[in-house]
């Protein structure tokens, strides 16, 4: 794969989608159900019983705002095209120092 080509910047935004993306998303589901649990101890025991209650009061849609939080509003697939491209260019006008 040539370095900086369409191919790599695909490549990297990818990697940084299935990488960043998907851990976020598990992870985050994981803090909604702690900040409810923060807030209403009583009503939220654990963390298994706190992902029942959420499903049983809010249905899927408490989770899927999550997701939409995560891909939409923070955009991981743009901060990883933009992340690679940036370092592209500085690169190319040696402004990025390279361990030897």
């Amino acid at each position: 794969m040539k370095v900086y080509s369409l191919t790599f910047y695909i490549a990297y935004t990818t990697d940084g989608i299935l990488s960043c993306g998907l851990t976020h998303m598990a992870v985050t589901h994981l803090d909604l159900v702690k900040c409810n649990m923060q807030i209403d101890p009583t009503k939220y025991k654990s963390i298994l019983s706190g992902f029942g209650v959420l499903l049983k009061e809010q249905g899927v849609k408490a989770f899927s705002m999550v997701i939409a939080d995560v891909e939409v509003v923070q955009g991981k697939s743009q901060h990883n095209f933009l992340g690679g491209w940036l370092m592209g260019i500085l690169e190319e006008r040696n402004w990025v120092l390279h361990p030897s």
